[in-house]
């Protein structure tokens, strides 16, 4: 069994094997969903979807909880993200490694020297990508919601490039060829197959991305105090691909929700798997189905205040593409806090890449805004 593998199959089985003494969430009334109990909260996790570029392109689930928002309730939420996408071959860093003279960026000459001297596969993957996305939540009935995601997208040399620098240093941790080449750069090396990509800035300066739609159905039930829900989305190809602001296809994808609350506690486990069309950019690839897991533990400090640890489990996009690292699985950590303001919950968080290196952006921070209008009145709610 692949290591990939296992790693899915401990994340589903921490969840599914915590006590079984937890008490049973209350079902909402159906018939008045408006109507909650006081101390009623809705354990969030950080809306934050894979920024592995260019994987940024394809649909992307946001984790979510199982509670419906109720019918005729309206939720809108905006979350912004800026990821730091470094990923180097070994024999990349090899040869900058060997390249001598003061740290700079790849030039046009370096790419051809890199393309001739070196054996496929080989890559690296450098610059940050600026997300945000707006999505509005509108309940069609007591159990089933309709969701609008509408997305930026930015390229960006990488701000955080001295930041993530001084902390690798003061660790001790290494820079795993950050330190061979300049900082604040977007460029891209990528050879496999015959085929090659090279940026040496980046591919433009961004725009609004592809929308999503989705339908997501809340289970009315409970089992054993685990609550569930399911969502099918889809997205059309809509936004300007020749800005790397789409992949020129369609994507569809669903994702299966469990949710446990127990007094100031709670766990929601986010199963999904999208299928992504054609990358019809630069030659283009044929990517396989994505699946992904997310965990997230979330603990209420106050009643108006919850603390947030999630873990993200996802296949790369080139792990049929690639035989190398950054074909591997990519495991990302989130730690954040949540709180209620402006009328709404702030949310601010951190992301930091564990286990592989080489193929996941290495750190991200994110903040997010979420406002319920009208409707059910929650804790928390998104």
């Amino acid at each position: 069994m692949k290591t990939s593998h296992r790693l899915a199959i401990l994340v589903i089985g921490f969840a599914l094997l915590l006590p079984s003494r937890v008490p049973a969430a209350e079902e909402p009334n159906a018939e008045t969903p408006e109507i909650v109990q006081e101390d009623a909260w809705v354990p969030v996790p950080f809306r934050i979807r894979n920024l592995t570029f260019p994987t940024v392109l394809t649909m992307g689930f946001m984790p979510r909880p199982t509670n419906p928002i109720g019918k005729g309730a309206w939720a809108v939420e905006l979350n912004a993200s800026v990821s730091n996408n470094f990923q180097m071959s070994a024999g990349i860093e090899d040869w900058l490694s060997g390249r001598g003279g003061p740290r700079r960026p790849v030039s046009p000459t370096d790419a051809t020297a890199v393309l001739a001297a070196l054996e496929e596969p080989q890559f690296l993957i450098d610059g940050e990508l600026n997300v945000v996305d707006l999505t509005v939540h509108v309940g069609l009935t007591p159990h089933l919601s309709a969701s609008l995601r509408m997305g930026y997208l930015g390229y960006s040399g990488g701000f955080m490039d001295s930041f993530i620098q001084g902390f690798h240093d003061l660790l001790g941790i290494g820079q795993a060829g950050r330190e061979f080449i300049g900082k604040g750069d977007f460029q891209i090396l990528f050879m496999n197959d015959g085929e090659s990509l090279v940026l040496h800035d980046r591919p433009s300066s961004g725009g609004v991305t592809d929308p999503t739609l989705s339908l997501t159905y809340s289970f009315p039930k409970t089992t054993k105090g685990w609550s569930f829900s399911i969502e099918g989305a889809i997205k059309p190809p809509v936004a300007d691909r020749d800005d790397w602001l789409s992949s020129g296809s369609w994507d569809v994808g669903v994702q299966a929700s469990a949710q446990r609350i127990w007094g100031k506690n709670a766990v929601v486990l986010n199963l999904a798997v999208v299928a992504p069309g054609d990358f019809n950019i630069e030659g283009g690839f044929d990517p396989a189905a994505l699946p992904s897991a997310n965990l997230a533990y979330v603990r209420r400090l106050t009643p108006r205040t919850t603390a947030v640890v999630q873990a993200l489990y996802s296949e790369n996009i080139f792990r049929d593409e690639v035989d190398s690292d950054l074909s591997a699985y990519e495991f990302q950590m989130t730690a954040g806090v949540r709180f209620d303001a402006l009328g709404g919950v702030i949310g601010v968080a951190v992301t930091e890449n564990l286990f592989n290196f080489d193929n996941t952006p290495d750190f991200g921070f994110h903040v997010s805004y979420s406002r319920l209008i009208g409707g059910r009145k929650v804790r928390n709610a998104e």
